[in-house]
């Protein structure tokens, strides 16, 4: 089964210029929401893109999205919650890391900290420099 992939990871294949890695990956709907975030923080508060270099990316991010697989939220919110207190993480974060033992997936993350409580929760966590 191909591993599910977290937003920042998403976000470093295109940096990157490996897009097509992500074609059939696994990954959670608040992906798209991250990567609209990080944009917004870059273009916005940063500096680092113009508002049309952004809108540029975000269509590159949504092509991406046409070929990876989204896993749903819902009727797994209990359960996120329950992973994010257990491990002491964010809920977003426990997202990635719940659907990624449900399914019994590799996690490919550029997190330090997320690769670490997935190890801790079992799973072999990778980055985009493994793929």
């Amino acid at each position: 089964m191909k591993p599910l992939i977290d937003a920042s990871s998403i976000y470093e294949a295109a940096r990157i210029g490996r897009i097509p890695v992500l074609d059939g990956l696994y990954t959670v709907e608040i992906a798209r929401y991250e990567i609209g975030n990080t944009l917004w923080k870059h273009t916005s508060l940063h500096g680092d893109f113009s508002p049309e270099e952004s809108a540029e990316m975000m269509l590159l991010f949504m092509d991406a999205f046409t070929v990876m697989r989204f896993l749903q939220l819902k009727g797994h919110e209990k359960g996120v919650l329950e992973l994010a207190s257990e491990l002491r993480i964010p809920y977003y974060d426990a997202s990635y890391i719940y659907f990624a033992v449900k399914h019994e997936l590799p996690l490919i993350t550029e997190d330090a900290q997320m690769a670490k409580k997935g190890g801790e929760a079992g799973l072999n966590c990778l980055s985009m420099k493994d793929l």
